[in-house]
């Protein structure tokens, strides 16, 4: 475990990610999926608040917290930005429609690993479109965002000192997929190995 401040600086780095992207969004240089940025807007806030009704505390949730106000920065760029955002195809509507279901079934449970849960799985279907986008059209995405998220989510995770399901399962998660999602984008991946299997 590290010193619990370094919460602050997984904050910075997060917002800088996030800002840099949201510039980038409205510079028409990255085309968000808005139906992956909403939903996901809304599914770590879900998990946010079962891991206070869990007793976790503030500054151990707060990383997941960020993970839901930064995409909910990113889903309201998209409607000023001057080129137009990624088109929402019918994988895109059922990942998205899947996803709120997981939403639902949380309310249904009303229990906070239940809750945590799915939300998790409702961020995946969520993020499915953006992780199929990053991996065919890496272009138009920037690495900014999932950068800073995936070392945001690692300073968290060493500052937790409960390792329980109820800390660790979200932020894992988010690690995990901001860390494909920036080596999808940064590397380029999806086109060669699509190049080769030509």
């Amino acid at each position: 475990m590290i010193n619990p401040n370094w919460i602050y600086a997984a904050i910075v780095i997060f917002m800088i990610g996030t800002v840099a992207y949201v510039w980038a969004v409205l510079q028409g240089k990255a085309r968000p999926n808005r139906v992956t940025w909403g939903v996901v807007a809304l599914a770590p806030m879900i998990s946010f608040a079962a891991m206070l009704s869990k007793d976790v505390s503030f500054r151990d949730a707060l990383y997941v917290f960020l993970s839901g106000f930064s995409p909910l920065l990113i889903f309201l760029s998209t409607f000023v930005a001057k080129h137009p955002a990624w088109e929402i195809k019918r994988f895109d509507l059922v990942c998205g429609g899947l996803a709120l279901l997981g939403l639902v079934l949380w309310q249904i449970s009303g229990e906070g690993n239940v809750a945590i849960v799915c939300s998790i799985v409702s961020d995946a279907l969520a993020t499915f479109p953006t992780i199929n986008k990053a991996f065919t059209h890496p272009d138009s995405e920037k690495p900014y965002e999932y950068i800073a998220a995936c070392i945001a989510g690692l300073i968290s995770l060493a500052i937790i000192t409960q390792y329980d399901f109820e800390h660790l399962a979200f932020t894992i998660y988010m690690v995990l997929v901001t860390a494909l999602l920036a080596t999808l984008v940064a590397t380029k991946l999806g086109p060669k190995l699509l190049r080769r299997a030509e």
